[in-house]
């Protein structure tokens, strides 16, 4: 997915840089803002402002090094997951099911229960990478436009770390971030192209 691979190459530029001098950062002053605006394109294109968004911005270095200790335990988890879903396949495959295509195979599969539990631990797996951050240089919710501000003493590259949700139908859905902050503007978007899902977290954390 395009979106995503910008995603990571951005990540990927903090990765690196974060290790080296920020003389010639914007992120070098002693006061100063991050602010930018939350949003979903609905199926039927229609804008919806995100209101109540949490979100930290994390120094990039920090993030690093929490990833790469956390990374190995999240990942093994999936992995085991992975093979006990094609477990699960095989023990329910049945002729009846070679005949059907590949949409429904995957309905079926989800509704048998086979990689249900699957994707119930890689959210938590998200929402632990989503919390506990004790280095927070600032905080703040966005408000019911979608906007949000944060001001602090960012001082090295910095990530925007989010997560919010959204009631559709009696139905909840969940949203994660985490999205370098541009140096020359300072202004973070967060929406569709940029959220890191149930579907993506592997691939993320590979950078690490």
């Amino acid at each position: 997915m395009n979106y995503y691979r910008t995603i990571l190459i951005g990540v990927c530029a903090l990765m690196i840089s974060a290790c080296g001098s920020t003389s010639n950062s914007l992120f070098g002053n002693s006061d100063s803002k991050i602010s930018g605006e939350v949003f979903i394109i609905t199926r039927g294109s229609k804008n919806e402002k995100i209101g109540l968004v949490s979100i930290s911005a994390v120094s990039a270095k920090k993030f690093v090094e929490r990833m790469k200790t956390e990374k190995v335990v999240i990942i093994n988890s999936l992995d085991e997951f992975d093979k006990k879903a094609d477990k699960c396949w095989q023990s329910k495959k049945s002729p009846s099911y070679e005949s059907k295509s590949e949409t429904l195979k995957a309905f079926d599969l989800y509704e048998s229960g086979c990689y249900a539990k699957k994707r119930e631990t890689i959210k938590s797996a998200l929402q632990t990478v989503m919390q506990g951050w004790d280095t927070v240089v600032s905080r703040s919710t966005s408000n019911a436009d979608g906007k949000f501000e944060l001001t602090g003493n960012f001082t090295e590259e910095t990530i925007i770390v989010a997560s919010g949700s959204r009631n559709i139908s009696g139905t909840t859905e969940d949203y994660y971030w985490i999205v370098p902050v541009p140096e020359k503007t300072q202004q973070v978007i967060l929406s569709n192209n940029n959220l890191l899902s149930v579907e993506n977290l592997r691939d993320f954390l590979k950078l690490y």
